[in-house]
């Protein structure tokens, strides 16, 4: 390996770890919000699941097309937490595992 392609590469590692130091900072500036911000990050989180749930309701089309899940074609009436929303319940419960 001759001295300029030796050179190139040690080029190339600093780039890369300059690249992967912003992104790990960018990654705590977005933790940091999350921390100061928790309602955000309930926000975003339902969000996510909305969408999350819109894909996994639609599944993937086979050759056949669009099949219904499994709740038949008209879905869910309401989520896991009931028909009121999100259950509200303060704190947090401890689960046995034997």
């Amino acid at each position: 390996m001759n001295e300029q392609r030796a050179h190139d590469v040690v080029a190339h590692l600093q780039a890369a770890a300059l690249e992967m130091i912003a992104a790990a900072r960018a990654v705590l500036d977005v933790a940091e919000e999350l921390v100061k911000e928790p309602g955000e990050a309930t926000a975003v989180a339902a969000t996510l699941a909305n969408l999350a749930g819109r894909f996994a309701a639609s599944g993937p089309a086979g050759p056949e097309g669009h099949k219904p899940g499994p709740a038949g074609p008209e879905g869910h009436k309401h989520g896991p937490a009931g028909p009121e929303g999100h259950d509200r319940r303060p704190g947090v419960e401890h689960i046995r595992v034997s």
